[in-house]
């Protein structure tokens, strides 16, 4: 018996396969790998692409988190961010008073209004849908890695409009 008549024969004994998952199934619908990394310490101007909300897979905890590109480093160290580069900052709402001095801050700089201007409404219509609305504004971000009380690092982010 050649080979291919044992194939033959294996495969008429074989009972049909049921129609199993893929493991690509939805794969349309899942968005590409990011090329971009948090905030290293330094001092930024950088351009906007989205800010969204969304919700922690470990623990559902609710985060707004913002996604840019580096235009110019106008203070950093060896370690910091380049220009070109794509970064993130990621605050959760672990801590709701912290959560909402960060975003309120973040949304005064990106939409240009004073921070007593801010409402949660403006809040919501900036990360609607994709998260896009802010997409092509210009801001500076201030990165400096601080210690929290527990004594853990954290990358503070303080932005501000870039006037220009």
């Amino acid at each position: 018996m050649t080979g291919l008549d044992v194939r033959q024969k294996k495969n008429q004994t074989l009972k049909p396969k049921e129609k199993l998952m893929s493991i690509f199934a939805n794969i349309e619908a899942a968005s590409a790998p990011a090329q971009q990394r948090y905030f290293a310490d330094g001092t930024y101007l950088v351009e906007l692409h989205k800010f969204v909300q969304g919700s922690s897979r470990r623990d559902s905890t609710p985060y707004v988190a913002v996604e840019a590109t580096v235009i110019e480093v106008t203070n950093g160290g060896e370690e910091s961010n380049t220009a070109g580069e794509r970064v993130s900052w990621v605050v959760m709402c672990r801590q709701k008073e912290t959560f909402l001095s960060a975003v309120k801050g973040f949304v005064a700089a990106a939409s240009g209004v004073d921070y007593g201007d801010v409402t949660s409404d403006m809040c919501e219509e900036l990360s609607a849908g994709d998260g896009s609305a802010i997409g092509g504004i210009e801001v500076v971000a201030d990165a400096k890695t601080i210690t929290t009380l527990k004594g853990n690092p954290f990358m503070k982010v303080i932005w501000r409009p870039s006037n220009g």
